[in-house]
């Protein structure tokens, strides 16, 4: 009497099951490359490999002057990253403190957002965490508010979830990813607070273009314009 083999269905099975996760495993590994490797900053205006440079205006008497005689003002990506050089103080804590400095935190401005970057030296390598960033000014009863939202877009135009948040090293990340790199971050926030209240909170119209952030500190209504849209 013939013999019927019952393997042939689990023996399919099994090897399906070792080819998906050897997909799953090349996957995280490509992955991990990505993260260990610092994204290219070469082309960012007042990095210190590319910035020879040492004069800048001071953007805090810049911008409280705009302010007083009610003026736009228009400050370049060189321009801020100088002055968070000049007005961060970087200190890396925690247990990691002997083998990590903080060397620098930069601004990428890009069309409609911006890039904050943490770059780190960790013995001897350099790391790069980052997060995208969108103003967006709305009128209430009180007047006009800047909100900052964490989006850098879609990671393709055919699909609107999920959002860009930031990048660990070369690898683009979903907004849920920045979550460990969050603290830090508003540090920063506390740390510039006096520039970031006269950058925006106290300007009423703002425009973020390549390398170029545009500051008006007039109402749009005095230009006929409307008060949730920048200029």
């Amino acid at each position: 009497m013939a013999k019927v083999n019952n393997n042939s269905g689990g023996s399919l099975f099994g090897k399906i099951t070792a080819l998906l996760m050897l997909v799953v495993t090349v996957f995280f590994a490509i992955c991990l490359l990505f993260v260990v490797q610092a994204q290219d900053l070469s082309d960012i205006e007042g990095y210190l490999k590319n910035d020879e440079q040492s004069s800048t205006r001071d953007l805090t008497t810049v911008l409280e002057k705009a302010i007083d005689g009610q003026y736009s003002v228009e400050v370049t990506e060189r321009e801020i990253n100088k002055m968070l050089e000049s007005r961060l103080e970087l200190n890396q804590g925690g247990v990691f403190a002997s083998s990590v400095t903080l060397k620098q935190v930069l601004i990428r401005l890009r069309d409609g957002y911006a890039e904050v970057i943490v770059v780190r030296d960790i013995v001897g390598k350099e790391f790069t965490g980052s997060l995208f960033v969108q103003l967006e000014q709305l009128e209430d009863r009180k007047g006009i508010k800047t909100e900052v939202h964490l989006h850098g877009g879609n990671f393709h135009s055919a699909i609107s979830s999920p959002k860009r948040g930031g990048k660990f090293g070369k690898l683009t990340v979903p907004q849920g990813f920045l979550m460990l790199l969050m603290p830090e971050f508003r540090k920063i926030a506390e740390a510039l607070e006096p520039e970031i209240r006269l950058g925006f909170k106290q300007m009423a119209r703002f425009k973020v273009e390549e390398g170029l952030l545009t500051l008006d500190p007039r109402s749009p209504v005095a230009d006929g314009g409307p008060v949730n849209e920048s200029f």
